[in-house]
């Protein structure tokens, strides 16, 4: 049995959440693949006995007994972020968690080298920021040189990992030579930093040391696997709103390629997951933006970080209609934070983006309309909220779909299967 969860939002949907339900649900033993995204994911799970995470790298299932992580060829893994997140969840009950983890070793290394040349890159575009989270994941996977979890165990380990060093100085020297602003200037100069090789070396050689994660090509045996996508469909790389995205697919279709890549048979099970308002990380379009709104839903666990500020707006049927068009074809979906909406008391949602209300009309736009001009739509749109007397029956007809499961609370036991 192989389930997938894909974000149909900017991300922040609730893919966490599902995966854990998800887990509990199947039984037997379970395995999680992150097959694509990296350490910027931020997925909180919240469980029964009030046991909390942010599962970046980790499965979102790892609070179930046994459950296990592999990490797919398309994942860009940090393994100093990876030793912390591991120690991390030991605090909350789960000492041997990363002992639980099997690394593709066609997955790529994020170093510390990545990160510096992505926020250089971003610190240069000025006011016009992609919104990056400054992990290195983009440079990681296009860079000049890579390293693999499948270099770790081969003796020019170290030189690789000092190619990488040497890739980043000359793309260093070209963006942030003489006539550079100051903040990038200062930021490039940490590539010579003489603690960041052994930090690098020595976390992603503990990953895999005695008792923790093994490198293998071989998706581990279960009962269960669910593939759990990172970022959310709205920030794909070829559907996004650029230059506002990431370097990932998140479609079925790049799932079930995915899951051939490593091997998985069957037939897949793709849950689609929206929350019951829209969000948005820092920068790119979110046309039902709502600042009285923001300040209404205060996110505990989303505070600003690299991305920027954490937006909120009302349900966007327009965004909605458009991610489930191009992400699916999506035979389950699951609606979060149903209770929180419910809360306000005036609910409302975004039937369309103009005066006309012809909302088709602009989501055909967007499927037809390159990645730039797509974001150019978006900010030009202007939205028509309107107010419904209960959210989960408005948002059903506006994509003219059942909602399969509604979350109202962040434990497994607060989703209702109306399926």
């Amino acid at each position: 049995m192989i389930d997938v969860v894909l974000g149909l939002g900017f991300g922040d949907e609730g893919k966490g959440t599902i995966v854990d339900w998800l887990a509990r649900r199947r039984g037997g033993a379970v395995v999680v693949v992150r097959w694509n995204g990296g350490p910027q994911a931020m997925h909180h799970v919240v469980t029964a006995e009030g046991r909390v995470h942010c599962f970046a790298q980790l499965g979102s299932a790892s609070f179930v007994d046994g459950a296990r992580t592999h990490l797919g060829p398309e994942m860009i893994v940090d393994p100093y972020a990876l030793l912390a997140e591991a120690d991390a969840i030991a605090q909350v009950g789960v000492p041997d968690a990363l002992a639980r983890v099997t690394i593709d070793p066609r997955a790529v290394l994020v170093t510390p080298w990545h990160a510096i040349v992505g926020r250089v890159r971003e610190v240069l575009r000025g006011a016009g920021q992609h919104g990056s989270t400054g992990r290195g994941i983009a440079e990681a996977r296009h860079g000049a040189v890579r390293v693999t979890a499948g270099d770790l165990a081969g003796p020019g380990f170290v030189d690789r990992a000092l190619a990488v060093r040497e890739a980043a100085r000359a793309a260093l020297r070209d963006l942030a030579g003489p006539g550079a602003p100051e903040p990038a200037r200062a930021l490039a100069a940490h590539v010579d930093r003489p603690d960041l090789r052994a930090a690098f070396v020595d976390s992603a050689r503990a990953v895999v040391g005695a008792g923790r994660a093994v490198v293998t090509l071989e998706v581990p045996r279960a009962d269960a696997v669910i593939l759990e996508g990172a970022q959310g469909a709205l920030l794909d790389r070829d559907h996004g709103f650029f230059p506002h995205v990431t370097p990932s697919r998140i479609t079925r279709r790049a799932a079930e390629e995915a899951a051939r890549a490593m091997g998985l048979a069957g037939p897949l099970t793709v849950w689609g997951v929206l929350r019951a308002v829209h969000t948005r990380h820092g920068a790119g379009p979110l046309p039902s933006h709502d600042a009285a709104l923001t300040a209404r839903l205060p996110e505990p666990h989303n505070p600003e970080g690299p991305a920027g500020p954490f937006r909120v707006g009302w349900f966007d049927g327009v965004l909605a209609r458009y991610a489930l068009a191009f992400a699916g074809p999506i035979d389950r979906l699951a609606l979060t934070c149903v209770d929180r909406v419910d809360a306000l008391g005036a609910p409302a949602v975004v039937d369309a983006w103009d005066a006309r209300g012809d909302g088709e009309r602009v989501a055909g736009a967007l499927s037809a309309a390159d990645p730039a001009h797509r974001t150019a739509i978006a900010r030009a749109a202007t939205p028509r909220p309107r107010a419904v007397p209960a959210i989960v029956p408005a948002i059903e007809a506006l994509l003219g779909r059942r909602v399969d499961v509604e979350s109202r609370g962040m434990t497994a036991a607060d989703k209702l299967d109306r399926t």
